[in-house]
Formats: C-alpha cells, structure tokens, sequence
C-alpha cells in the first residue's frame, strides 16, 4: 500500500479549504502535521482553517475555533521565531479572546532573555504594534480593509420603507395636481433605493 506523504495530505487540505469544507481541511491538515511535527507553515495553515471556522460559525463554539487557532499559530511562531506573520496572528488572536495583555507580558519578558537579534526586531515590531490593535474592536486585522455589512433588521426595514414609499409618492403625484410634487419625491426614493442595493449587492460580493 502506497504512503501517503505529508504533502499529499496538504493538497487534500487545500483542495477542503478551497470549498470551505473546514472540518475536512482540519483533519488532513492534522494529519500531515503528525507526519511532519517541525514544519511551522503547517501549522499556520491548521490555524488559518480553524480561525475561518471560528468566523463562520455564531455560536458558543467560536470561541473554542479562535483558541485552537491561537495554540496553532503559538506553535507557529515556536518553530519559526523569525516570522513576524505568525507572531502578529498570535496577537490579533489573544485580542479577540481578551488575552492580549498576558500574551504581550509573556513576549516582553522572551524579548529581554533572546540574544537573536533577528528574533528580537520580531519581537519589537509585533509588540511595538500593541496600540494600534486595541484600537480595533474583537482583535480584526488592521491591515484589512473594514468592509460595510448592514444588519439584517437594517436592510429589511430599508426594503419594507424605501421601495413602497417610493412607489406610493409615484402614484399620488401622478393622479393629484395637489400632491403633484410628490411624484420627483418618490422618483428619488427609488432612485436612491436602486443605488443602495446595487453598492449592497457588490460589497457583499467581495
């Protein structure tokens, strides 16, 4: 029977992931990091899948998810020190999980023992970033873009308001001199109305 190498286990994981079969991706990610137990990138990678699991899901478990992508990009940053990458994600993890200020005692106290110079200016950079972190709300990556997602109550009390408002004005100005000036009025209600779901429709595709 033909072994199956650790980096066959990667395609399999990137091939889920792709397709957002998370729990899939997970295991064979597991897999090739049991075979191959010093390779950081790995585990980086296990970490990135259990933290796109964690936003996924709106339950009690996310929390679990982040956890289990902290200790990853832990083991991260264990094995390859000089990656400021995963040692930031470190970071931007203990953020969300309200943690921040034990993990940024914890890299203090390796800053002042580690003699690598390399390892130290990591060290440095992500603890020098420390500010501009708290700054955003749940730990989110402030190096990516805030991208505008409207809450659903939002969006339907904008549907059940705009659209038949707009259509009302239209009908009463159009058959009443009286309320003739209504009828711009709604023009515009819908005009804005078709603005706003097509500028809803692009930003949700990206």
């Amino acid at each position: 029977m033909e072994e199956i190498t650790p980096q066959r286990y990667i395609e399999l994981a990137d091939r889920h992931k792709e397709r957002l079969e998370l729990d899939e991706a997970i295991s064979f990610y597991q897999k090739a990091c049991r075979l191959d137990s010093e390779n950081a990138g790995l585990y980086a990678k296990l970490g990135d899948s259990y933290l796109l699991r964690a936003e996924l899901r709106e339950d009690r478990l996310n929390d679990r998810f982040t956890r289990l992508s902290l200790e990853n990009f832990r083991k991260a940053a264990e094995l390859n020190p000089k990656n400021e990458g995963y040692l930031y994600k470190v970071f931007i993890l203990a953020r969300k999980l309200c943690s921040l200020d034990e993990v940024t005692i914890e890299y203090k106290k390796k800053l002042e023992s580690e003699k690598d110079p390399e390892i130290r200016k990591v060290y440095e950079n992500c603890i020098s970033k420390i500010p501009v972190l708290m700054l955003f709300d749940k730990g989110e990556d402030p190096r990516k873009k805030y991208v505008y997602r409207p809450h659903m109550l939002l969006t339907i009390a904008f549907d059940l308001g705009m659209l038949p408002g707009g259509l009302v004005f239209i009908l009463i100005g159009n058959n009443s001199k009286k309320w003739a000036w209504l009828l711009p009025e709604g023009v515009g209600l819908l005009i804005f109305y078709l603005f706003y779901r097509l500028f809803l429709m692009y930003v949700r595709r990206k």
